[in-house]
C-alpha cells in the first residue's frame, strides 16, 4: 500500500527560511558522508510534527549539484547514497507523490541533534566532509549530551572511528576543530595543566581542550563584523 506524505511548505522556505533542522546522528562511523547527508537535508521537506523523517521527492534530487557541492564524482555519490541506504539512514519509498527518499533521523527513537538550517548551509558549502562530521560529533558532544569534560584528539577520533594509535589521524583532528573554531563555528578552549618537576619548577604536563558549540547568532555576528571568511 502506497504510503501518504503530506508537504508541509514549498521549496523556497525549505531552502531560504531560518528554522533547526534534525540531522540523524545515530550512525557516525567514518564510511558515512554527512555532507551527502547534509546536501540531502537542505533540500527536504517535513510532513507531520510526530514524524521522525524528512522527505524529498526522488525526481527533485538533482545528483549534479550534490557532486558539485560535496566536491565528489557521480560514481562515489551513488556508492554514498547506497551506503546510507544499507544503514537505513535514507530509504526509497513509493508513495502517492511517486518514488520518494525518506532521511531518518530518529531511527528507532535514538537521538539527533537540531542544528539551525544556516549553519548547516555554511558548513556543507565550506567545508569537506570530515569537517563537517567532526562539527555533527561535537554538537552531539556539547549540546545533546552536555559534555563539559575535556576531550582529546584521541577521544574525538574514536567515536568517529578513526585509528587513534595514527598519529596522522590525531593531527588531522586537531586541524579539523583548529579550523572550525578558527570559522566562528565552535569555541576551542585549551588550558595548560601544570605541575611541579624536583627542582620545584612548574612544566606543563598535559593540554586540556574544551569546546563549546557557538549558536547562530554568535556565528552570524562574527561573520559581519569580518572575523570570518564564510
Amino acid at each position: 500500500m502506497e504510503e501518504i506524505i503530506y508537504n508541509s511548505y514549498e521549496k523556497d522556505v525549505a531552502v531560504y527560511g531560518d528554522f533547526e533542522m534534525p540531522v540523524p546522528t545515530y550512525e557516525l562511523e567514518k564510511q558515512i558522508d554527512f555532507s551527502v547527508i547534509l546536501a540531502l537535508l537542505l533540500v527536504s521537506n517535513s510532513n507531520r510534527k510526530e514524524d521522525t523523517y524528512r522527505y524529498i521527492d526522488y525526481s527533485r534530487i538533482n545528483k549534479r549539484e550534490i557532486c558539485e557541492e560535496c566536491k565528489i564524482s557521480r560514481y562515489t555519490l551513488e556508492r554514498r547514497l547506497k551506503y546510507l541506504e544499507e544503514k537505513n539512514i535514507i530509504t526509497l519509498k513509493n508513495t502517492k507523490r511517486g518514488l520518494t527518499c525518506i532521511i531518518n533521523y530518529s531511527k528507532n527513537g535514538r537521538y539527533y541533534v537540531s542544528i539551525q538550517h544556516r549553519i548547516l548551509k555554511a558548513l556543507n558549502s565550506t567545508f569537506n566532509k570530515n569537517i563537517v562530521k567532526t562539527y555533527i560529533l561535537l554538537n552531539i558532544q556539547c549540546e545533546y549530551l552536555k559534555n563539559t569534560r575535556p576531550m582529546t584528539n584521541a577521544f574525538l577520533c574514536s567515536q568517529l572511528g578513526y585509528a587513534t594509535n595514527n598519529e596522522r589521524n590525531l593531527t588531522n583532528m586537531g586541524q579539523w576543530t583548529s579550523t572550525l573554531a578558527n570559522c566562528g563555528f565552535i569555541e576551542k578552549i585549551q588550558n595548560r595543566v601544570y605541575v611541579k618537576n624536583e627542582d620545584g619548577k612548574n612544566i606543563v604536563e598535559r593540554v586540556d581542550t574544551y569546546y563549546k558549540i557557538n549558536p547562530l547568532e554568535v556565528w552570524e555576528k562574527r561573520k559581519e563584523k569580518g572575523v570570518i571568511n564564510v
